[in-house]
C-alpha cells in the first residue's frame, strides 16, 4: 500500500464496518508495518464514528495528544460512546523511509492495561495523556474505518471528510482478537485492481482509493539469536555442490551489532575440502573484524574463490533485504540486491571456482 499523501485527493484503504467490532476491541492487538520519511502529522490508522467522531480508536504520527505537530510522535488512541478517552504517546523515530513493525497489544481497555511494541522491542517509556478506562462500544457504529487516512465529521472544508493522509508504505495489517483469533489481515498483496482481501476470519474486503500497490515483502515473524551461543544447523543440504554455481541466497535479518565479526550465513564441508558458502558482517577481505563492511565468499574443493566486499551500513537496528545472486560462478558471476538496490561491490577473487563435487 503506498499512500500519496494530501495531494491529488484523498489517498488511503477503506474498508467497510467490522462485524462485531464493540466485541474486539476491548480486548485485542492491532499491527502492521510502515516505511516512510514524511514528518507531517497524519493517521496511520481509525475506526470511527461518522455522527459523533466517538467512539473511536486510531494510531497517529507525529502528532501530540492535542493533535498539534511533533516529530516522531506517535499516538495510541481509543474513546468510547460516552467518551471515555485512553491516549498514550511514543516517541520513536520511524521516519527514516525503512520498514518498521509497530504492535498495539490492548489487553484490557476498561482498565488501561496495553502494551506497544517496535520492532519487537517492548517499549517501556510512555507519555500518558487521558486515561479513562473506555468501556462503552456500541453495536451500530456507523463506521468510517480506513488505513492512510483520518475522518473529520465536521470538516474544515465542506465535503473534506477525509483528513490527514499518511505518506508512505503500509503492509500486513492485522487484528487479532482476544481469543488471539486473526480476524482481519490485509496483506495487501494484490497484484492490481482496488479490492483488497481480508484474510483473517470476518473476511471483509477493503477497498483503495487513489493508492498504488507497490511490490514488497517483509518478515512477519522472526528468530532472535544472543550473538553467543545461538544458532540453526539446517544439516545437509543435499546435492548442493551442483546447484551453488547458479543460485541465490535470500533473506530478511536485522542487527545492531556493529562491533563484532558475525556470520550471518554459513555453508562448509565437514570433510574439510575447504569448499565454503559465506556471508560475513562487519568483516573484512582479509576475514578480520571491520565495522560495516560485509563479506560475500565462495570457495570450491580446490581452494579456488569468488569473493567481494559491500561497505553498505546494515548492522543499524533496522530490517534488511539481502539477495546474493551467482549468476555463473565459473566465470566470475554474481550480485548483491540490499533492499530493493544494486550494491557496488569490490571484488576481492575471481578464481572461478567450479569443482564443489559432494559436501
Amino acid at each position: 500500500l503506498f499512500g500519496a499523501g494530501a495531494g491529488e485527493g484523498a489517498s488511503y484503504c477503506k474498508f467497510p464496518p467490522i462485524p462485531d467490532f464493540h466485541k474486539i476491541v476491548p480486548s485485542c492487538t492491532i499491527e502492521l508495518w510502515v516505511k516512510t520519511s514524511h514528518k507531517l502529522p497524519c493517521t496511520l490508522f481509525t475506526c470511527v464514528d461518522m455522527r459523533e467522531a466517538a467512539p473511536m480508536i486510531s494510531i497517529t504520527l507525529n502528532k501530540n495528544f492535542t493533535g498539534d505537530p511533533e516529530d516522531n510522535a506517535i499516538v495510541f488512541y481509543t474513546c468510547d460512546q460516552i467518551r471515555k478517552e485512553m491516549a498514550v504517546k511514543i516517541t520513536k523515530d520511524i521516519l527514516d523511509d525503512k520498514w518498521h513493525h509497530i504492535q498495539w497489544e490492548i489487553a484490557e481497555l476498561s482498565s488501561n492495561r496495553m502494551n506497544f511494541f517496535i520492532d519487537g522491542h517492548k517499549i517501556q517509556q510512555l507519555s500518558l495523556g487521558e486515561m479513562g478506562n473506555p468501556s462503552k462500544w456500541p453495536e451500530d457504529w456507523r463506521m468510517f474505518c480506513a488505513v492512510g487516512a483520518g475522518y473529520a465529521h465536521i470538516p474544515e472544508t465542506p465535503g473534506q471528510e477525509v483528513v490527514d493522509q499518511f505518506h508512505g508504505s503500509v503492509a500486513d495489517f492485522k487484528i487479532w482478537d482476544r481469543q488471539k483469533q486473526l480476524v482481519c489481515y490485509w496483506p495487501f498483496d494484490e497484484k492490481d485492481g482496488v479490492e483488497v482481501k481480508n484474510h483473517g476470519s470476518l473476511k471483509v474486503n477493503g477497498e483503495l482509493i487513489n493508492t498504488l500497490l507497490q511490490p514488497v515483502r517483509m518478515p512477519e515473524t522472526s528468530m532472535f539469536f544472543n550473538g553467543r551461543d545461538c544458532y540453526i544447523n539446517v544439516g545437509c543440504l543435499g546435492d548442493f555442490g551442483s546447484r551453488v554455481g547458479n543460485c541465490s541466497l535470500d533473506l530478511w535479518f536485522r542487527s545492531n551489532n556493529n562491533q563484532d565479526r558475525m556470520s550471518l550465513f554459513h555453508v562448509t564441508d565437514s570433510m574439510k575440502k575447504h569448499a565454503c558458502f559465506s556471508v560475513e558482517l562487519n568483516t573484512d577481505a582479509e576475514g578480520s573484524y571491520e565495522k560495516n563492511m560485509t563479506l560475500f565468499k565462495l570457495t570450491d574443493s580446490r581452494g579456488n574463490t569468488l569473493s567481494a566486499t559491500t561497505d553498505v551500513e546494515l548492522c543499524n537496528d533496522a530490517w534488511h533485504s539481502l539477495v546474493w545472486k551467482i549468476t555463473n560462478a565459473s566465470n566470475n558471476q554474481m550480485s548483491i540486491t540490499i533492499d530493493g538496490i544494486r550494491a557496488d561491490l569490490k571484488f576481492v577473487e575471481q578464481q572461478a571456482p567450479s569443482h564443489f563435487d559432494d559436501w
